[in-house]
Formats: C-alpha cells, sequence, structure tokens
C-alpha cells in the first residue's frame, strides 16, 4: 500500500502551502522511490536541500554583514 500526497489532512495541507516551491522543481525528472510502502519523492528531497543551502547562504551573508 503506498500512501498518497492528500490521504492524510495534515500532509494535504502542507502539499497546498509548499506546492509553488516543489514544482519548481517538477521539470527534474528524478523517479520516486517507494521505501517499506511509502512514496518519497525525489524532487521534494531535492528542493529541500536546495532550499536548505539558499537559506544556509543568505544567513551567512547576513552574519557577515553585521
Amino acid at each position: 500500500m503506498i500512501n498518497l500526497p492528500g490521504s492524510v489532512p495534515l500532509a494535504g495541507w502542507v502539499y497546498s502551502h509548499t506546492a509553488y516551491f516543489i514544482n519548481l522543481f517538477a521539470g527534474a525528472n528524478i523517479p520516486n522511490i517507494v521505501i517499506l510502502g511509502f512514496l518519497v519523492e525525489t524532487n521534494t528531497l531535492l528542493a529541500v536541500a536546495v532550499f536548505t543551502i539558499i537559506n544556509w547562504a543568505i544567513a551567512e551573508i547576513i552574519k557577515i554583514l553585521k
């Protein structure tokens, strides 16, 4: 059994509020992975990694400018 996005109300709410940021990476065409019956969206993982690096860089720039 695969848990699809939106099958849980909290997950549906999170997806609806973060869809814009995740869709920026929709063209990456990285296949999704199923681990122990759970769908791991690789585009989402890529988006999280990229936004984490961007936020880290912004925080470092702010530290330098202080």
